[in-house]
């Protein structure tokens, strides 16, 4: 991988914006990590699909959808689904909004499964 790899440095500035989002919510808050990791992986998802639609508006170099679905693989399908609403952004994509549906049913199988519990 390069330095110019759009992946790589769209996935760096999502990792900075989790850990901050992390830190800020350990920092003020006395919430559990689990509920902890959920919001942090959803704002970050939330924020940058409001990020690439920006890049959309300026037609500039665009967020990878690889990156995005990574982000709500990892935990923050809320925030992707929430932010395309909100932003109006891959509404229209069906093939990504059922990719992010697959991932969202995964999550809920393997939350039953393993009879996680957050709170």
């Amino acid at each position: 991988m390069t330095s110019s790899n759009p992946r790589l440095y769209f996935s760096l500035f999502a990792a900075l914006i989790f850990i901050s989002a992390i830190l800020g919510l350990t920092l003020t808050t006395t919430l559990a990590w689990g509920v902890i990791l959920a919001i942090s992986l959803s704002a970050t998802g939330f924020a940058y699909i409001g990020f690439d639609k920006s890049l959309a508006r300026s037609q500039s170099l665009r967020v990878p959808e690889l990156v995005l679905l990574t982000i709500a693989l990892l935990g923050g399908t809320a925030g992707i689904f929430f932010g395309a609403h909100f932003f109006k952004h891959k509404t229209r994509k069906a093939y990504f909004q059922f990719i992010l549906l697959l991932i969202f049913c995964a999550q809920l199988y393997l939350i039953r499964l393993f009879d996680i519990r957050l709170l």
